[in-house]
Order: C-alpha cells, then sequence, then structure tokens
C-alpha cells in the first residue's frame, strides 16, 4: 500500500494493471491490449495482451486478472482498498463472505475477461 509519490512510483513498475493512466485523463494499455465497452454501458471487456510473464516466466491469462481481483476483495485478506472494486457487481457481497465469487467477473476465454459494472459510469460523476 503506497502513501506517498515514490512508493506509488514503485508500485506501477512493479505491477502491471489492465490500463497505466497517462497524463491528463490520457489512458494506455497494459496488461490489456484492447478495451471495449458492450451496449448495455455497464460491461467492459478487456483482451490481454499474449506473452506477457510474472517473474516466475509463466504467462499471464484472464484467470489470474480475476484471482488477483477477488484476492484484493477476499474478506480474509480485508484489504483496506477493496472498496475500489466496489463498484464491480458483486464485489461488495464477495466481501462481506455472501457470496463465492464475484458475479461481475467473467473469465471469457484465456485472454478475455469481462467486468461488468453496477450502474452506468454517468452515475458516479
Amino acid at each position: 500500500m503506497a502513501f506517498d509519490q515514490q512508493s506509488a512510483k514503485i508500485f506501477i513498475n512493479v505491477h502491471a494493471g489492465l490500463l497505466l493512466p497517462g497524463l491528463g485523463v490520457d489512458i494506455y494499455p497494459g496488461v490489456a491490449k484492447s478495451w471495449y465497452v458492450e451496449e448495455d454501458n455497464l460491461t467492459w471487456i478487456f483482451n490481454l495482451k499474449k506473452g506477457i510473464k510474472f517473474h516466475n516466466g509463466r504467462e499471464v491469462t484472464a484467470q489470474d486478472v480475476k484471482y488477483s481481483f477477488e484476492r484484493l476483495l477476499s474478506p480474509k485478506l480485508n484489504s483496506p482498498n477493496s472498496w475500489f472494486l466496489f463498484d464491480i457487481e458483486g464485489a461488495a457481497e464477495y466481501n462481506a463472505g455472501k457470496v463465492r465469487e464475484v458475479s461481475g467477473i467473467k473469465v471469457l476465454d484465456r485472454y478475455c475477461i469481462s467486468l461488468k459494472l453496477k450502474s452506468h459510469i454517468q452515475d458516479f460523476c
């Protein structure tokens, strides 16, 4: 957990996200090579880059992304940052220990994952 800019810079270089922030409002590909929002304006589809590897040489897959999100939300881990994912459908229920998996996170194939939000993006503004 980073509380200062220097630590945050280290985390950005060590832990790759699906997307990376740029200057201002720019967003760039991270582990995801492309992404789009479905017509419901709730479901985001992320296509992962092939060949991205963990430190041990194992390839990163959509199942790893799902695992990482659910690990952050795990009631056992009790992360102070779990709230960050509560906009995903079923995330708060999973964090509270009421369900066994997050309903809004679906692995579509080895390199594709969908994240369904609870409400439309403009509802958050």
